[in-house]
């Protein structure tokens, strides 16, 4: 019976010493597995002091020091340290406790964490664990930014601005005060990105940017909407005219000059102005009419203020209406060449002809370019139709080869067209599918203020499709910046006398100084001169006699379509015996 229970008590200790091994080999590789962990895990007693952290704690905070018996709190970045002390007071006793904060944590670094941290009761004690949640957040924060700033600039982006103007109309409504809102547009920007390249360009708006942004009050909004188009908000005006001031130090200031990376740049820029509660639209309809104030203020001729009114708009309307209609117009055909007659002086002799366009208009019958063209001045829609009227040429010409006559016409092209980057290309298309046709059939008239507005690159252009052998002609000289530098560097074939100073030259003793001078100037940079507007065999004669090269107009023949034409110049020995 001794030897039985003696037995039975070995077993027992047996017994114990094995599960006593197993709880601490269980124990070990718990805490093993726990060390393992990417996170903090900590054990806090009732006071928020620390009893338990495990290695993650050296990993994420860098702090090498034990941290035990310290709250948890004395890590926090101080504005956040308050949480769990004013949690732990108020609540440690109820169900109340917060189980989740996100905070911020000090790093040893001396950087910020934000961190994760969650709660859960144990016992008297309380056991949590601690993510590193800094990339995520950092994330967060990159995203919400671009969701409302400009990441080129760091302005507020539109949508930010659109919150912001909505705030500040309210306000206005309240404090029955006036706000302005201006569209700002940087003038001739696109040549800065092809001249010196888009990063160059993106230096240029953070620049621009900068000094809008001190150019403002305290309180007023810059924001970039989209390329170099800006919106300043200025807010608290008891009177609308107290913008001016603000508006004018912007308009001086962009124009200065400035350099980047030691290139000297130089800018303008067109302000259009629309005022709120004046214009008491809703805020997309506000900043659309200060775009159109801005639209304006480029038609005038740049680096200036335009403010928006309803006759602007309705301007505005009609422009772009009859911009579609226009469009569809060519779209469907309606447009028609029209054709009028130079002549040789020396021999009178046909020395081709300048090519017109006209509208065959479906319910207003033929309308001439003076009634639909300026609608279309310095619009995409310009473009369309130069190219329509230079392959109409192009395509009249191959027609007249194949018939035999060896005509030479004249086509006249808008600034807007001539600086557009595409127009190269698009004639040299023309040239591989009309081979037929000879470039020395063609010339081109641009007019004079158009050339001198971007000189170095019309004159690049210039001699690159002169090299192909196409003709240039300058119009309407004497009515822009006529200068000896300009007729010097600007290598064109013809000089044409605008109508105005041939009108009256017989009877203006100034007109026909001004004819003689252009004349005389001619020679000495070898170009041939075209007199427009003669409408008298006494013009006729006194062009002659003053060595004038060749002449249009009425006396000769009004423009006409090409089957008049032809018959024209079929019949022309019979139609020159008058002048003869």
């Amino acid at each position: 019976m001794e030897s039985d229970k003696s037995l039975l008590v070995d077993l027992q200790i047996s017994a114990t010493n094995k599960l006593m091994e197993a709880l601490v080999a269980s124990e070990k590789g718990m805490r093993e597995r726990v060390e393992l962990l990417n996170e903090i895990l900590f054990e806090l007693d009732s006071e928020g002091r620390l009893l338990f952290v495990n290695s993650a704690w050296q990993k994420i905070t860098g702090l090498k020091d034990s941290p035990l018996s310290k709250h948890l709190s004395d890590f926090f970045y101080f504005e956040d340290q308050d949480i769990l002390d004013v949690n732990f007071k108020s609540n440690i006793s109820s169900n109340l406790l917060k189980k989740s904060y996100k905070i911020r944590f000090n790093h040893a670094t001396g950087n910020m964490l934000w961190v994760e941290l969650s709660l859960s009761h144990m016992g008297k004690n309380f056991v949590g664990v601690i993510r590193d949640v800094t990339q995520h957040h950092q994330d967060q924060e990159e995203m919400r930014f671009l969701a409302h700033y400009d990441a080129l600039t760091k302005l507020p982006n539109r949508t930010l601005f659109l919150d912001r103007l909505t705030q500040a109309m309210t306000i206005c409504d309240r404090k029955n005060q006036s706000l302005a809102l201006a569209f700002v547009d940087l003038d001739n920007f696109k040549k800065i990105n092809d001249t010196h390249g888009h990063i160059v360009g993106d230096k240029v708006l953070i620049h621009i940017s900068n000094v809008i942004q001190a150019a403002l009050r305290k309180g007023d909004s810059l924001s970039r909407i989209s390329g170099d188009e800006f919106i300043v908000l200025l807010n608290d005006l008891d009177e609308i005219n107290e913008s001016s001031i603000i508006l004018e130090r912007i308009l001086a200031t962009t124009s200065k000059p400035f350099m980047i990376d030691e290139t000297s740049i130089q800018l303008s820029c067109s302000i259009g102005v629309n005022f709120y509660p004046k214009d008491s639209s809703n805020q997309e309809v506000l900043i659309r009419h200060a775009d159109q104030a801005m639209y304006q203020a480029k038609q005038s001729g740049k680096n200036s203020i335009q403010y928006f009114d309803t006759k602007t708009h309705y301007s505005f309307r009609v422009k772009k209406e009859a911009s579609s209609n226009i469009l569809n117009a060519i779209k469907r055909n309606e447009l028609e060449l029209y054709f009028q007659p130079k002549v040789q002086l020396s021999d009178l002799q046909i020395a081709g002809a300048e090519v017109l366009s006209r509208w065959n208009h479906p319910t207003k019958g033929l309308m001439l370019p003076g009634e639909f063209l300026p609608y279309i001045e310095n619009d995409q829609v310009s473009i369309e139709h130069g190219k329509w009227v230079i392959r109409s040429c192009f395509k009249q010409l191959n027609q007249w080869n194949l018939m035999g006559r060896q005509d030479q016409i004249f086509i006249n092209i808008g600034a807007y067209h001539l600086q557009s980057k595409n127009l190269m290309a698009f004639i040299k298309d023309l040239i591989k599918e009309f081979p037929e046709v000879s470039p020395s059939q063609i010339g081109f008239e641009i007019l004079e203020t158009s050339a001198f507005e971007d000189s170095l690159a019309t004159s690049q252009l210039i001699n690159e499709l002169r090299a192909y052998g196409f003709m240039f002609a300058i119009d309407d000289f004497g009515t822009g910046y006529s200068s000896l530098t300009f007729l010097k560097h600007l290598q064109v074939d013809f000089i044409k006398i605008d109508q105005s100073f041939i009108f009256d030259m017989l009877t203006n003793p100034d007109d026909m100084a001004i004819v003689k001078s252009v004349l005389a100037l001619s020679k000495v940079f070898n170009r041939k001169v075209i007199a427009e507007g003669v409408e008298s065999i006494e013009h006729l004669k006194a062009l002659i006699n003053l060595g004038c090269d060749y002449a249009q107009g009425y006396l000769f023949a009004e423009p006409m379509p090409v089957s008049d034409f032809e018959n024209w110049c079929d019949n022309f020995d019979k139609i020159k015996q008058p002048w003869v």
